[in-house]
């Protein structure tokens, strides 16, 4: 029996430390995904949609097909259904706006390229 509560603290632990390291991973995957695809499939109209200006929609045409949003940071704010992120597009900063749909469903909701 002790053995077996010993065994139960251990996965709690264990538990408790991965979802301190890897709590954002839904949204993370989610800009990761959903920016990559907006700059590789380069269409105005979705600039257009997601940009928070026109100079945003300029620095998104300016990028290549193949540029991947890289040194992405953990969320910067936000509250339980948006969160913030900053990233590297190319030689620029970006900040992605991610949307919470359903649980571990995120939308990017804006961009901001600078």
């Amino acid at each position: 029996m002790k053995r077996h509560l010993g065994l139960i603290a251990v996965v709690v632990v264990i538990l408790a430390v991965g979802s301190f390291f890897f709590y954002d991973l839904p949204e993370k995957v989610a800009v990761i995904q959903q920016t990559d695809q907006l700059v590789s499939q380069h269409k105005i109209t979705k600039f257009k949609d997601v940009a928070v200006n026109s100079q945003t929609v300029r620095n998104l045409e300016a990028l290549s097909t193949k540029t991947k949003i890289s040194n992405l940071s953990d969320a910067e704010g936000g509250s339980g259904k948006q969160l913030y992120y900053v990233g590297q597009l190319g030689k620029r900063q970006a900040g992605v706006v991610v949307e919470k749909e359903m649980p571990f469903v995120w939308k990017v909701r804006s961009v901001n390229v600078w």
